[in-house]
């Protein structure tokens, strides 16, 4: 170096801004450098708690939740009273203990706190009339709170013990009990199950109708147990040293409740993870203080940067470890002692033992153990975070006003400093594709025309395969449009068809359309073609209407014994063996007519069967269907129906076996009752006219008294069928309950028919039908319906459970 540069490097520079630039940029560039390299450490801590979480002391999982249990709600009705006559009652006492053991699990703090309860319930109820009445006893399941994201409670051994007869039942949601309890009698309830992983229980005592309690004990025993908190519906309850809680209330209404929560349930894991979410924060800010505290005082390297950076990240690692290790103290002292010692000892080398020290501890105490103890204690992030960004502001203007007169180092300062530069609003932009914010273009809906059709005209002929009917009707068009509308509501079998000038048909879709285009009048005729869909006993036509407000059906055939569903029978004549029928329909899309497979009954004048089906060449089977329809009535009586259709050769007298219990009311043979039938040892004999001539089948009919059932809220039904002694071809058999009642199928020996009323209706085995108004009366109450071909002679009994359904408690 010459002697002018010896020189130049002795005089001062203009300001401090050249000597920034040349002694302080590598300086601020490892700062940069470092933080980024911390930040990417701090990304890599959260991912190793994720992926490891035992390097954290992440506990074992337990997602702990309150335990709320109801109290039971009762229901009774007088065993002679009608089943809708139902009241509530209250138990006459009630005695509920709970047996709570707290759970820890320590890993360097207390990381699980929950408690396991074992629940133990006696309810007593009492018969206070003079008479036997049924009880329904339903008590909820432990359920969370409603807010909870949890959809049960972890239990297990749910058990529900009555005295003496009754149905328990232990459903998803609740236990249930009922039977009868006779005048005075007093039956007890018992309910116990275990439950882990709560946070707290709450036993709370409900009704809706403001019915007193008599007598309700809680008994609560807790062990191990330093943070229980006790309250009840009056507010906290004063803990004692007994390990038992009582609470005792007498002649009250209710609601009420008493609880017993753990009021501590911190978790390391959780900590931790919110420390590790403000760290980099909190070292931008740490360094930033620091690092402008000290280049205040001389000039950094950036070894020396880089050495501050170390020793400061190794406290985040260091304190996430040791919390797996030990407790939380001893983590945070071990955390801060071993970087803190290094670095004061740095700061004292730099600034000197008396700034060095007090600002190093400062530090240290400001950026280590308060974010720390901040993020074990729950605060918000964005409080600390404003805290300490606070605290680096203060260092900052501080050290400006004082020391830094370099308009460069301030605003490079300010820069860092999160919180001052805000993003504005203004400059936030969204880019919104064209396609949502400009209109469709080119897109108009069509014109939908305004047509009206008159009533339909429908003539129909019966063939052996199929039907074919011819529609007429007069279309009038008020408004011409270019959008068809829906002639038929389902595709249809079109064999010819004649249009108005004013319309025409359209075959856009898979059904037929049509298109007005102009105004006027004129007359519409469609032919079309419906298959008959034959079954084993049934035949069945289901005709589809034209979209018209109302029509007329007119057809002839040589069968009296069709049943129509979707239109009324108007008229029906016959003449020389041939019926003529005329059927209303109107809001319907089509209607189904049903007749028998078997041949149709014949009147005096008309052609008898075959020979070989006068001569028996049925090979067997001497009932051809059997109807029977069981009928349940709200007060218990039960009465049941009986029809039989046998060929018309069977001349010999018809016997049945009755059920055990039954009478019989009346019977009648082709709609002719018989005045006096004759019934022997529980065998009914009705006698067949031989001399009466008869062509077609024949068909008996009996109306029998079965002995009463005692509807509970929730019991069994066994039900037996007459027994004919005689094959059957086709067997049905409705069971119908009362209105509110919900049965299942337990044993029979027939086969279950399930399906939708209206298919039902259309496949033919409705079967009310055939019971006249009775049959009508019943379409609402709940039915069993049962079915089965080729039935041999025997024994035919059925066994059904029931619930009645009450809104809260059945359903």
């Amino acid at each position: 170096m010459n002697e002018n540069e010896k020189v130049a490097a002795k005089q001062p520079s203009n300001g401090r801004l050249g000597r920034f630039n040349q002694n302080q940029a590598p300086a601020i560039g490892m700062a940069v450098f470092c933080w980024t390299a911390m930040l990417l450490g701090f990304l890599g801590l959260r991912i190793l708690m994720q992926e490891r979480p035992q390097f954290a002391g992440k506990p074992i999982r337990f997602t702990s939740t309150q335990l709320i249990q109801e109290s039971p709600r009762i229901v009774y009705r007088k065993v002679q009273e009608d089943v809708s006559a139902i009241s509530e009652i209250q138990a006459d006492r009630i005695e509920v203990s709970f047996k709570l053991t707290e759970r820890k699990d320590y890993r360097g703090l207390k990381t699980v706190i929950d408690m396991e309860a074992e629940f133990n319930g006696s309810y007593a109820i009492t018969n206070p009339f003079e008479e036997p009445i049924f009880v329904l006893f339903r008590c909820p399941h432990p359920r969370p709170p409603e807010d909870n994201e949890l959809n049960s409670i972890n239990t297990g051994n749910l058990a529900i013990d009555a005295q003496g007869s009754g149905i328990s039942e232990t459903r998803r949601e609740a236990w249930l009990w009922s039977g009868e309890i006779q005048a005075g009698e007093t039956r007890i309830i018992e309910i116990s199950y275990h439950a882990t992983n709560l946070s707290g229980i709450r036993y709370s005592i409900l009704s809706d109708r403001g019915v007193p309690i008599r007598s309700h004990r809680v008994e609560i025993e807790y062990e191990n147990s330093d943070h229980l908190y006790l309250e009840s519906s009056k507010g906290p309850v004063a803990s004692s040293s007994s390990t038992t809680t009582v609470w005792e209330r007498n002649d009250f209404l209710p609601p009420d409740f008493y609880a017993a929560t753990l009021t501590e349930n911190r978790n390391v894991y959780s900590s931790l993870g919110q420390l590790v979410e403000i760290g980099p924060l909190v070292s931008l800010l740490f360094m930033i203080s620091t690092l402008s505290l000290i280049m205040t005082r001389r000039s950094l390297t950036p070894l020396q940067v880089m050495t501050i950076s170390a020793g400061f990240s190794f406290y985040f690692p260091l304190i996430i470890y040791l919390s797996a290790l030990f407790r939380f103290n001893i983590s945070l002292l071990m955390a801060l002692v071993i970087p803190g010692v290094l670095l004061l000892n740095y700061s004292r080398w730099l600034l000197g033992i008396r700034v060095g020290l007090i600002g190093g501890i400062t530090f240290l105490a400001l950026f280590q153990v308060f974010p720390t103890l901040a993020a074990f204690a729950g605060w918000n992030r964005g409080l600390v975070l404003l805290t300490l960004g606070v605290a680096t502001l203060f260092v900052v203007i501080n050290l400006q006003n004082h020391t830094l007169k370099n308009a460069a180092i301030a605003l490079a300062l300010l820069v860092f400093t999160p919180g001052i530069n805000s993003v504005s609003a203004a400059d936030i932009q969204v880019l919104i594709p064209s396609e949502i914010v400009s209109p469709v273009q080119g897109m108009k809906d069509a014109d939908a025309p305004l047509i009206s059709f008159s009533p339909v005209h429908y003539e129909m002929s019966i063939d052996q395969q199929y039907a074919e009917v011819t529609a007429s009707l007069k279309v009038t068009v008020i408004r011409g449009g270019t959008a068809p509308i829906d002639l038929f509501s389902k595709p249809v079998h079109l064999s010819s068809w004649e249009f108005p000038k004013t319309v025409r048909m359209t075959t856009s879709t898979n059904r037929i359309q049509i298109q007005a285009h102009q105004e006027g009048i004129g007359d519409l005729r469609l032919v079309y073609r419906v298959p008959i869909i034959k079954t084993l006993n049934d035949q069945t036509i289901t005709i589809p209407f034209v979209n018209a407000p109302s029509g007329t059906f007119h057809f002839q055939t040589d069968r009296s014994d069709l049943e129509f569903q979707g239109g009324h029978l108007w008229n029906k004549t016959t003449d020389s063996g041939i019926t003529e029928y005329e059927v209303g329909v109107i809001g319907n899309k089509h209607l189904a007519i049903v007749w028998p497979t078997y041949p149709a009954r014949r009147f005096p004048g008309s052609t008898s069967l075959d020979k070989g089906t006068q001569q028996g060449r049925i090979y067997g089977i001497k009932i051809v269907e059997s109807s029977q329809l069981t009928v349940i009535h709200s007060d218990g009586t039960c009465i049941h129906l009986a029809q039989f259709i046998i060929p018309s050769y069977h001349s010999e007298p018809f016997q049945l076996e009755l059920p055990e219990g039954s009478t019989i009311i009346s019977a009648s043979v082709d709609d002719s009752e018989i005045p006096e039938p004759i019934v022997v040892d529980n065998r009914c004999i009705i006698p067949m006219n031989p001399s009466q001539t008869v062509s077609g089948p024949r068909q008996i009919s009996l109306r029998l008294s079965y002995p009463s059932v005692r509807l509970g809220f929730i019991g069994f039904a066994d039900f037996e069928l007459p027994n004919p002694n005689a094959n059957i071809g086709t067997l049905k058999w409705l069971i119908a309950f009362p209105s509110g009642f919900r049965p299942q199928i337990i044993t029979s020996g027939l086969d279950p028919v399930k399906g939708d009323p209206e298919e039902l209706k259309v496949s033919g085995f409705n079967g009310l039908n055939n019971f006249g108004d009775l049959g009508k009366v019943i379409t609402s109450n709940p039915v069993v319906r049962l079915s089965k071909n080729l039935v041999s002679p025997r024994i035919i009994q059925t066994r059904l459970k029931y619930y009645q359904t009450i809104d809260g408690i059945t359903e």
